[in-house]
């Protein structure tokens, strides 16, 4: 399990390059800030990242990341369906000296990232979504182990890293559960850190409720998710 704890800081681009980039995720220089119909064709979670973290610019020719990354990933704000190729877009807000700019980015645009898309979702993934929903939460953790311990990390990790705990928890290891989670927790970037802990915190909770199905009461159910957010640090005043 200790594996799980370092994952976050391979997610935000802190570790391992990647090993080919397309032609167009490879260019450098400003490229503007992209539409929706017209996003910035990268390669990658990382690659995405370093675009926005460095060759972005706002209109005094000026980026505020400065070239960090783990700043540029914590500036995505979600994603949408884009035209171009039927991808989903992520949306990065660039808070500018002139005020913030939405800058969209497609990371699919290379061979590696288009061959992701037409695997389709991640078969350990669904067997692990499947054995949670059967109640056989030891073969939860077993296949999302599969997942986290790929050097590569994806949409599947960040998934996988909340199911674990939650199955944990439902099948009688509470302590490991809110270990692995409190450490998780701790490596989180320190800025914006509560709203990262609570998104954490809150994808737990929507994995323990569908493990749950009713088998532990409101109450119960509250009272867990309160130690989850505790382990994770996540304040009270602001909840789970």
């Amino acid at each position: 399990m200790r594996r799980l704890l370092p994952l976050f800081l391979l997610l935000v681009g802190c570790a391992r390059p990647q090993a080919t980039q397309a032609p167009t995720a490879a260019a450098s220089g400003n490229l503007g800030a992209g539409t929706l119909t017209q996003p910035i064709g990268r390669c990658g979670p990382r690659d995405s990242y370093r675009y926005v973290a460095e060759g972005f610019r706002c209109s005094d020719g000026t980026n505020p990341f400065r070239g960090q990354l783990e700043e540029a990933a914590r500036a995505r704000q979600g994603s949408r369906k884009g035209a171009q190729g039927g991808h989903i877009i992520d949306l990065y807000q660039v808070p500018c000296a002139g005020g913030e700019v939405t800058v969209y980015v497609d990371m699919y645009q290379c061979p590696e990232q288009e061959a992701a898309l037409e695997r389709g979702p991640d078969p350990s993934l669904l067997q692990a979504i499947q054995a949670l929903d059967g109640g056989d939460f030891p073969e939860v953790v077993r296949r999302c182990m599969e997942v986290v311990n790929r050097p590569e990390v994806d949409s599947s990790t960040v998934e996988c890293l909340a199911i674990t705990p939650a199955a944990m928890a439902l099948s009688g290891g509470e302590p490991e559960a809110l270990k692995l989670t409190g450490g998780f927790c701790s490596k989180l970037p320190a800025n914006d850190q509560q709203k990262l802990r609570r998104q954490h915190v809150e994808q737990i909770a929507r994995w323990v409720f569908r493990g749950a199905k009713g088998r532990i009461s409101r109450q119960e159910f509250r009272a867990l998710m309160g130690r989850f957010a505790t382990a994770c640090g996540v304040n009270d005043e602001q909840g789970a």
